[in-house]
């Protein structure tokens, strides 16, 4: 950012006006919605009841191996007893 700062030059306000731009980007965005319980669910009462898993994050490498991490968490307390990273995941 400094190297594009002094390569504009004059009076500077170039940077300052992406770095606006840049918050305002940052900030526009949709809220977090809370998922919705269907009927014949209910929320966890106690530690250890529910679980979830989801894979929270899809990188690649400067190789370009593909990285998958899959995370399992406690939904009452939102404990993450396992997070596995892998190249890849298979079914049974």
């Amino acid at each position: 950012m400094h190297h594009r700062a002094t390569r504009h030059s004059g009076t500077g306000k170039t940077a300052s006006r992406e770095r606006a731009g840049a918050r305002a980007a940052m900030a526009i965005g949709r809220p977090r919605v809370k998922a919705k319980l269907r009927e014949d669910r209910q929320s966890a009462a106690r530690p250890n009841e529910t679980w979830a898993m989801d894979f929270i994050v899809h990188d690649q490498l400067a190789t370009g191996r593909k990285l998958r991490v899959l995370t399992i968490i406690d939904t009452f307390s939102r404990f993450s007893p396992a997070i596995e990273p892998r190249f890849n995941f298979r079914g049974p």
